[in-house]
């Protein structure tokens, strides 16, 4: 299809003549990371074809140091060889990389990994209309978990997976309101991975207590996003202030702790969308102390 954007004229005057290039705007970790593992000691110094704004190299830097795949002189570690193996950004393949120290959980982790990399807005569909959204935050709430929108995306996921074949997933994902392109897409993903990894691990043949695989996923994914990605609550103000960036920061309408009274401590997430405030997707509650 075609889309038309529509705007005032001083507006329209207004816009530059192309977008700013992608490496100017966004997160160069990832980018960063695969020099280093081709041999370039300084990303900085290398001939870009557009040369990315000095303060982004830094942060890319300040993150693969936080997941220890940098050491103390900037050179990669074993664990960020392992990181950069996996065709994942760097938070997410620290999150499975962490797995494999708590096996139980780990199938969980790679599930809700595929869900994030899958989808940026996640599973679950909105549709318009009063009357449909009340349905769609029913059908919600049967995968619904405490913890937040990734154990709920999750428990989405894998039901999907084991009660529809590939014939019936479309019609599957109408009924409970899922993006049926979402869980495809998370399924494609979910399986590079499992080919990519130790099966005996990921894929394990019995499956864990579903409490401890609960807790030990739970735990990972935690460790792994709250060295860049987590908010403290600031109560007088109503929202959270971002750890890292030092700013306020809202939960997304569309999260499961949207509105909840009392609202955690302290939250992970996996993304942020900047609109008429800084929301935050994908959000965990976690225990602020852990932080």
């Amino acid at each position: 299809g075609r889309c038309y954007r529509l705007y005032p004229e001083a507006a329209f005057s207004k816009l530059p003549a192309a977008a700013r290039p992608e490496i100017e705007r966004c997160d160069l970790a990832s980018v960063v990371l695969q020099l280093k593992a081709l041999g370039v000691p300084r990303p900085e110094a290398f001939d870009f074809v557009t040369k990315p704004p000095r303060h982004a190299l830094l942060r890319a830097l300040e993150t693969l140091y936080a997941v220890e795949a940098l050491d103390d002189a900037g050179a990669l570690t074993p664990r960020g060889k392992r990181l950069a193996a996996l065709p994942l950004p760097p938070l997410l393949a620290s999150a499975v990389d962490l797995a494999a120290a708590r096996p139980a959980g780990a199938p969980d982790v790679l599930a809700v990994v595929a869900v994030i990399v899958a989808s940026e807005h996640g599973l679950f569909a909105t549709p318009r209309g009063a009357e449909a959204r009340a349905a769609a935050i029913r059908a919600r709430d049967a995968f619904e978990d405490p913890s937040g929108d990734l154990w709920t995306a999750r428990n989405a996921f894998v039901t999907c997976l084991k009660e529809s074949s590939e014939a019936s997933r479309d019609a599957w994902c109408r009924r409970r309101f899922l993006a049926a392109p979402a869980v495809k897409a998370a399924s494609r993903v979910l399986k590079q991975l499992r080919d990519q990894l130790d099966a005996e691990v990921y894929v394990p043949e019995a499956p864990p207590p579903r409490d401890k695989a609960r807790t030990e996923a739970l735990d990972t994914l935690a460790t792994a996003f709250c060295v860049a990605n987590c908010a403290i609550r600031d109560a007088t103000r109503r929202c959270f202030r971002a750890v890292r960036h030092r700013v306020d920061v809202f939960v997304h309408p569309s999260s499961v702790l949207h509105g909840r009274n009392p609202a955690p401590d302290a939250l992970v997430y996996a993304s942020s969308v900047q609109t008429t405030k800084l929301f935050l997707r994908g959000v965990l509650a976690v225990d602020a102390a852990a932080l």
